[in-house]
């Protein structure tokens, strides 16, 4: 009995003191989706596609009569950072990467990189940022 109790107090001072788990690693197929609050989202790749795929949202195809207006890009990215080590093991040399990648759509002949594209006018120029601070000159 005595060596039970031992080894089931052992136990329960085993995992009370086992670190907390770490964040999950990411997928091939997870996509991050960043709101324009700064929050972040890690969603699958065919969720977001599901997302992209709905009924859009009335938006008016140019600006009004009298206003200024710009289209503005913000593709999806899928970027890659890291480091490469080259050299012998004594001294090696270290040279940060970053790799972006992006996907197409098309229709019919017209070809665009896949993201959000949006108008953004003013009736005043410079037209300022639809978001964030600054204007498009």
């Amino acid at each position: 009995m005595r060596f039970s109790v031992l080894t089931a107090a052992g136990l329960i001072g085993a995992a009370v003191a086992a670190p907390a788990p770490g964040p999950a690693p990411l997928n091939f197929d997870d996509v991050i989706v960043v709101g324009e609050d700064g929050t972040h989202t890690v969603m699958k790749a065919s969720e977001y596609d599901a997302l992209e795929r709905r009924a859009a949202l009335p938006v008016a195809p140019a600006p009004a009569l009298g206003d200024y207006g710009l289209v503005v890009s913000q593709p999806n990215v899928r970027r890659v950072t890291g480091n490469i080590f080259s050299g012998c093991t004594d001294s090696p040399t270290v040279d940060a990467f970053t790799s972006d990648s992006y996907s197409d759509q098309s229709y019919g002949n017209l070809a665009w990189v896949k993201g959000v594209i949006r108008l953004c006018n003013s009736t005043t120029y410079p037209v300022p940022y639809c978001i964030g601070q600054g204007e498009h000159k």
